[in-house]
């Protein structure tokens, strides 16, 4: 037997035994680490969940808030508490009613819950609207006593009670299946308010993956919700131990972790099946066997090699390279720094090294490349709305006007003058809110000379938005495609509102009108151009626009170059008309 022969059968043989040392290591490892982050991704998924029924529970609490904050309403439920007694007229009781139901058919409280009730112990009932009208309550009396749960938030001292899955039965058809948040009112016979919220809303929480069940107990025993069906009112007591414990119970073939709520009464149990615990060790054993299987070939490779003396140098130069990243490319050695070893090997480490500084040069090149071409998109899209060349013109035009003893033709060129050399200041490509709302002034004068009494314009915008930065004549494009396009068919006032919002981690800025609004079409049109140029930027190209198209699509890219994925853009229609928002996260 030859001695290389001898040596590659002694190492194969050491390799062997070293590599199902280290599979059963991974092993036992991994399966105590993957049980281990399993359970943390219950404790994850029931916290998060937690915190979702917990969000929409305060978003319930908050409605019955805002009610019991307006002091319009607040009168109108003192009044109907005090008409027990026959000695307030009956216009006034139809008042107070009429200002509690307009008060509950606010679009907050509409869009944000299914129904939300006011009721009191003289009969009296007041309900929001739903979204169908068979769930409409048909009756203004009701018998208090009637409502089953009303005894478990009688007497709680103004503290918000949830109450479990019932149906809604106020309508002239029984509604879906709901579950309630109710307070009473403080005071002799004020009454109570009820917040609705469909039980298909339970549905709609998810947690850190899809192969994870949950359930949630309310008021300490009550089942509210399970999204599986071993969990039931039938047997709910025997699961309630795992939600009040903080360890992981096992329990009927389930893994369970729980976690209360520290704002309402209710628990958040989280469930998984053994199985899939079984299933992770299985495959985690599959892992340490093919590991093992790799780790022997590669040993048994490295052997070979080692028995041919070519390890040593080609491992410190493999260690070159992994240790190769963007940012120590000029940092790789040249080939002096091989010295001792073949002329191949330093022949390889000198292209290595020739590599490495022409991809470093590279690399520079691309990022300097990417900042000119995003400053040439950005001053592209600029340049579409500075028409300098009308400066010539506006000067005839002024000029005219003196001789023919005009102050009005003056005084619009002035204004569009001034108008045009904000716009095609180049030193400055942004401005903030506030440079904005000065320059709409002169725009808002030429507007008023346009259209004279049709025309109303008014802006109001919070102090900490008026040092924002957005791109030059975003108002100004947003306001002249409302006067252009959503008063062709309307002969009233053109009224255009701007308002800017200080938000905590973002502001706003709302650009309002009571024209037609957008089509259906419409809003699907522009939709689809600004995420076509949107794409088109990220990757680098140019969109180009017809004349036209230069109102919210470039408006739309101008701030997208600005402000990227923190860029907040939006229109939609409104009750009185159409409404564009434009803002950015902090």
């Amino acid at each position: 037997m030859k001695y290389q022969t001898r040596i590659i059968l002694y190492y194969t043989t050491i390799a062997l035994f070293l590599s199902i040392i280290m599979g059963a290591s991974i092993y036992f490892v991994n399966s105590r680490n993957t049980q281990k982050s399993r359970i943390n991704s219950l404790n994850v998924t029931a916290r998060q969940i937690t915190t979702q029924f917990d969000d929409k529970l305060s978003g319930m609490d908050a409605i019955i808030d805002y009610i019991l904050s307006d002091s319009k309403i607040l009168k109108g439920i003192t009044m109907l508490g005090t008409a027990s007694d026959g000695t307030v007229p009956d216009d006034y009781i139809a008042s107070a009613v009429s200002d509690i139901r307009t008060g509950l058919n606010t679009y907050y409280i509409i869009d944000n819950t299914f129904r939300t009730l006011f009721y009191n112990q003289n009969g009296n009932i007041v309900s929001s609207y739903p979204h169908e009208s068979v769930y409409n309550v048909v009756t203004d009396k009701i018998d208090i006593d009637s409502v089953p749960y009303i005894s478990l938030v009688a007497g709680k001292g103004g503290r918000s009670v949830l109450v479990g899955e019932h149906t809604d039965k106020w309508g002239r058809k029984v509604g879906p299946n709901v579950f309630s948040l109710i307070k009473e009112i403080q005071g002799h016979k004020m009454g109570f308010i009820e917040t609705e919220k469909g039980i298909e809303e339970l549905t709609e929480m998810t947690g850190e993956d899809d192969i994870t069940d949950y359930f949630i107990v309310i008021n300490g025993n009550e089942l509210l919700y399970s999204s599986n069906k071993a969990v039931n009112d039938n047997n709910i007591e025997s699961f309630i131990p795992a939600v009040n414990s903080k360890d992981v119970i096992h329990n009927d073939g389930f893994t369970i972790v729980g976690m209360n709520s520290d704002k309402y009464d209710f628990y958040v149990g989280v469930m998984q099946g053994e199985d899939v615990f079984r299933a992770e060790r299985r495959a985690v054993f599959l892992t340490s066997v093919l590991s093992l299987i790799i780790v022997f070939l590669i040993g048994l490779i490295f052997i070979i090699l080692w028995s041919y003396v070519l390890v040593k140098p080609i491992n410190e130069l493999r260690k070159i390279v992994e240790d190769t990243n963007l940012d120590n490319l000029n940092e790789t050695p040249e080939s002096g720094d091989m010295d001792g070893q073949s002329d191949e090997i330093r022949a390889l480490a000198k292209s290595y090294s020739d590599m490495t500084n022409r991809l470093d040069k590279a690399v520079k090149n691309e990022r300097r490349s990417s900042l000119l071409s995003l400053q040439a998109q950005f001053d592209t899209l600029q340049a579409q709305v500075n028409p300098h060349f009308l400066y010539n013109v506006l000067n005839i035009i002024s000029a005219r006007g003196v001789i023919d003893g005009d102050d009005v033709i003056c005084e619009i060129t002035e204004a569009l003058a001034s108008m045009l050399r904000y716009a095609t200041n180049n030193k400055e490509r942004y401005a903030s809110c506030g440079q904005e709302l000065e320059y709409l002034d002169n725009y808002s004068y030429l507007l008023k000379s346009r259209y004279e009494d049709k025309f109303e314009f008014s802006s109001k915008i919070d102090e900490g938005v008026r040092d924002e930065m957005i791109p030059k004549m975003t108002f100004q494009q947003i306001i002249e495609n409302s006067v252009k396009h959503g008063f062709k068919d309307k002969t009233d006032i053109m009224r255009v509102s701007v308002t800017g919002c200080d938000c905590k981690d973002h502001f706003e800025i709302r650009i309002e009108d009571n024209g037609t609004g957008f089509t259906e079409e419409k809003i699907k049109e522009l939709k689809q151009k600004c995420e076509k140029s949107r794409n088109k930027i990220l990757s680098g190209e140019m969109p180009e626009l017809e004349i036209g198209e230069m109102g919210l699509v470039n408006t739309y890219m101008r701030c997208f170059i600005l402000y990227n994925d923190k860029l907040i853009f939006d229109f939609r229609n409104t009750e009185e008309g159409a409404m564009v928002v434009v803002g950015a996260f902090r």
